[in-house]
């Protein structure tokens, strides 16, 4: 599985290969991270959404996205850090751009 980090640079990944993006995040706070597909026409198969290295209570964690790659193409996923229930911007904000190719 590739572990995906870079931001807004293009990462190619083959048709098939799983990925993982890891984003830190303190759950207690009631912030979380959102995806969305904001561009593209490649497809993949979202695979899992769960905490990683749980600390102690209170303590930040790491959410980590896996993802496998469907269908060849372009593709830009957006991550928004923010309270699910508010009507406010994002706190944070990343884009991941992919390139699937065979």
């Amino acid at each position: 599985m590739k572990k995906i980090t870079e931001t807004f640079n293009t990462v190619t990944l083959k048709k098939g290969e799983s990925f993982a993006i890891e984003l830190p995040e303190n759950g207690s706070t009631g912030f979380s991270w959102q995806a969305s597909v904001t561009q593209g026409k490649a497809t993949f198969n979202y695979s899992s959404n769960k905490f990683e290295n749980r600390a102690s209570v209170g303590g930040g964690t790491t959410r980590k996205f896996v993802f496998t790659a469907e269908q060849e193409g372009d593709l830009e996923i957006t991550f928004e850090h923010k309270r699910p229930w508010e009507n406010k911007p994002a706190a944070e904000v990343k884009h991941y751009r992919m390139k699937i190719v065979k």
